[in-house]
Order: C-alpha cells, then structure tokens, then sequence
C-alpha cells in the first residue's frame, strides 16, 4: 500500500473519537503480523531462490513493519497528545512491537530500522511516556539495546548508541537523576556481558 494512502487512512483515524478503536487494532495488527510472519513465510513451497529468496521475504515483512510503525508514530503521536489516555495506548502497542522485532534474529538492516523507529517514537512520545509504555518490559528493552550495542554491524551499534543516550538524556531531563532508569540497566548489564 502507497505510503501517501497509509498516511492519510492513519490520519483519519486520529481525527475523530470514533478512529481510536481503528488505530489500536491496526497497531494491535502490526504486532500479530510480526508474531507471525516468520511461521507463514517458512511455509511457503520453495521456489527458484529457495531458502535465500524465504529469508529476503522474512527481512522484507519485518521492514515493513518497521516502516509502518514509523508512520503510525509520525502521523499520529501530535494528533493524541489531547487524549492522552489513546496516547499511552499508541505508545504501548508500538513499542511491543519494536521489542519483538528487535528480538528476532534479523539482518543489521531491520534492526537498523527498528531502532530507527524506537528513536522516533522515543523522541515524539517523550522519555517519560515511552518508560511507562515500556513498562514491565524496560528491562527486556534494556537487554536488547546493549546487546545491539555490541551488533556486528557499526551502523547497529551506533544507532542503538543512540537510542540508549537518547533514553538516558530524557529521563534526566525529565526527573532530575538517572537512578530508576540507570538501576534498570545495571541489572541487566551483567548478564547482557556474560553472552
């Protein structure tokens, strides 16, 4: 689908009330297309590029999920800023989304996205409502993002850098100190340098 259509249906949502629901389950669907891709696409009958042309289709899926989420934040976060409670709800459900996308054992592409879009949503949502849309996760966020920061991939690494500072420099600027947020990631980080 155009990105210009996307943009304009997810916009139409945003607008109304009556659009909350529509663009909770549309995210609520970006989040079961990413549980579930990698099982449909490993079923598909082989074809001339057999398992290469499966894996580039897995990559492709997982972009675009990226992609979407992208637009969702960038079409969306300043339209809810007036209802906070959809708001929460948006930056919930795609924050889940990017966490289980950055957990997959992708190329350095689409984890390169998905920090993209987890920094964009960061720095639309703000540090204090992404925390809180991280929630019960923040430590799993945690576990994954200084994992990344040790990718194979500088470009990986340097982006996932960013995503962390970006975190850490809202938290400050919001609270004052680092010490829930820095508490978070030293727990994890002995674990995360025994792998």
């Amino acid at each position: 689908c155009p990105e210009v259509l996307t943009r304009e249906k997810l916009r139409s949502y945003c607008n109304s009330v009556q659009g909350y629901p529509r663009l909770h389950r549309f995210i609520r669907a970006l989040r079961l297309c990413s549980s579930t891709c990698q099982g449909f696409i490993a079923k598909c009958p082989e074809d001339n590029n057999g398992a290469e042309g499966r894996t580039w289709l897995v990559q492709e899926c997982y972009n675009t999920i990226c992609a979407l989420s992208i637009i969702a934040v960038d079409e969306c976060a300043a339209f809810l800023a007036k209802a906070p409670r959809e708001q929460s709800k948006l930056a919930l459900g795609v924050f889940d989304v990017l966490l289980h996308v950055l957990s997959m054992p992708l190329s350095s592409v689409a984890h390169q996205r998905a920090l993209g879009a987890a920094s964009q949503a960061l720095n639309k949502f703000g540090a204090a409502l992404s925390v809180d849309a991280m929630g019960d996760r923040l430590q799993h966020w945690a576990r994954v993002c200084l994992s990344l920061m040790n990718a194979p991939s500088l470009s990986v690494r340097s982006i996932a850098v960013d995503v962390v500072v970006s975190l850490l420099g809202g938290c400050f600027d919001d609270t004052g100190n680092l010490d829930e947020i820095g508490l978070v990631f030293m727990t994890v980080l002995p674990e995360v340098v025994a792998r």
